[in-house]
């Protein structure tokens, strides 16, 4: 009888190494930005106009983060559930952590993006500037960018090699306001890239990506709050608390339900769409025993948790052993997008 796997442990050597790794990083991040300001003026500058954008989006934010806890304190899954789960204090980890690689990589990762575009198609956009109303492209840009998130999605619980970096985030047991933010850098990397090349293709210009990722993850983080709501009909338009928790259900078969990124009708048009829409579902995470999961560990032990979570994808990807394929969704629709979906 084969046993099955203990979770991943980091000793205190490995768990040093790896925030060092993590400290270079970004200081190498840090430096190749200012490098590159100084080579090129401009290459990574943001404009004033852009600035009072990216206030206005952080004060919205923060508005949306007191919002949510007000709205997990009127409409809880369970009204036993405390407010701050030792989830949410994890999750802070990956918040800070995301929000210091964005500061130093993120901006370098856009350039390099450009870059290949460039060097690739050079100047070739399929709408040339000018030709559609600003209106219009802004509506385009949004409907595009977020049917390529949903493809982006599948893809990312389709391949094993971009699964096990995208497990990461549905490794968490308690979903909360910064699980949003519990995303291996390489899965992001990968998101991006697959979102972005496209849409750069399709439009002139980057504000078309920055609005909509801008808008798109304020509300994200309200649809990981464990709050009981479905929107009543807004669910036919947009992902839900209810519907983004059985997407999060440990159970594979509902993981393989309901990828919408903003909106849901890419679901409900291409049959990915969980259809009970009153199920709250209480067992979340993964199925997996080698997951370093930190509600089994002390609040002490947290930074050793986040390493090997860092960790766990490249040992996944070494490991011999090979893991199951996932069952087939739940549902019976004619044409299913999810029937080779892991």
């Amino acid at each position: 009888m084969e046993l099955a796997p203990r979770p991943l442990r980091l000793t205190t050597g490995a768990t040093l190494a790896v925030f060092a790794i993590l400290a270079a990083g970004l200081v190498a991040g840090s430096i190749l930005d200012v490098h590159i300001a100084a080579i090129h003026p401009g290459a990574l500058a943001i404009s004033s106009s852009q600035w009072r954008f990216i206030l206005g989006a952080g004060i919205w934010a923060a508005a949306v983060l007191i919002w949510s806890f007000v709205l997990q304190r009127l409409f809880p899954i369970d009204a036993s559930d405390r407010m701050t789960s030792r989830g949410l204090w994890f999750d802070s980890f990956w918040f800070g952590g995301e929000l210091a690689r964005q500061l130093t990589w993120l901006p370098l990762y856009f350039a390099f993006l450009i870059w290949v575009k460039r060097h690739l198609l050079g100047n070739f956009e399929l709408i040339a500037p000018g030709t559609m109303p600003r209106a219009m492209l802004l509506i385009l840009g949004i409907l595009t960018g977020d049917f390529l998130a949903y493809g982006s999605h599948i893809a990312r619980h389709r391949f094993d090699f971009l699964w096990n970096f995208h497990a990461v985030h549905h490794s968490q047991r308690e979903l909360n306001l910064f699980t949003q933010h519990r995303f291996h850098d390489l899965d992001t990397f990968a998101d991006m890239a697959i979102r972005t090349l496209p849409l750069m293709i399709l439009t002139p210009g980057l504000v078309v990506v920055g609005v909509y990722n801008t808008v798109a993850l304020i509300h994200f983080r309200l649809y990981h709050c464990p709050i009981r709501s479905n929107y009543g009909p807004l669910r036919y338009i947009l992902v839900t608390p209810q519907s983004h928790r059985i997407h999060h259900a440990s159970d594979p078969r509902l993981q393989n339900t309901n990828f919408g990124i903003f909106f849901s009708v890419w679901d409900h048009i291409f049959g990915t769409q969980h259809r009970s829409y009153d199920q709250y579902e209480t067992q979340l995470g993964l199925e997996d025993s080698m997951f370093p999961v930190e509600q089994d560990t002390t609040v002490g032990g947290f930074a050793a948790v986040y390493a090997a979570q860092l960790v766990y994808p490249i040992a996944k990807l070494l490991s011999v052993r090979t893991s199951e394929p996932a069952p087939e969704p739940v549902h019976n629709n004619e044409f299913d997008i999810t029937r080779s979906v892991r």
